[in-house]
């Protein structure tokens, strides 16, 4: 047992390099967009962003007024530049295949809730 672990580890551990180089090749392969955006209200930043970064930009000012970017420069990939600008914000976005970028609040995940089993199952006695 012990050494078909071993095995298993070696291939991951050759594997995870592998992987990461994959990974930071897709990365240097995307765009770069030169990036000069302040600190400064969320809806105005992410205009600005939209324009340096030939995009199209769909988000409700309801959602980002009030809120503050932070300020993105340099040389990014659009996911590099929007992460910045969104971090912190609670905000969440995603291209679509059409070049839109969509700014939008994540929907919570609702808890679970407990079943209340006893009364259920008090119940069904009782019909029996």
């Amino acid at each position: 047992m012990k050494s078909a672990m071993g095995q298993v580890w070696s291939v991951t551990g050759l594997c995870l390099p592998a992987i990461a180089l994959a990974a930071g090749q897709a990365q240097a392969n995307e765009p770069r967009y030169p990036f000069d955006i302040k600190e400064q209200s969320l809806p105005e930043a992410i205009n600005r962003f939209g324009l340096a970064a030939n995009v199209q930009v769909i988000f409700s000012p309801a959602l980002a007024n009030g809120k503050t970017s932070h300020a993105v420069q340099g040389r990014l990939s659009r996911d590099e530049a929007i992460r910045g600008l969104l971090r912190g914000t609670g905000l969440s976005y995603r291209f679509t295949p059409e070049n839109v970028l969509l700014v939008f609040a994540p929907t919570p995940v609702p808890s679970a809730q407990p079943i209340a089993r006893g009364d259920a199952v008090a119940d069904a006695a009782r019909q029996q």
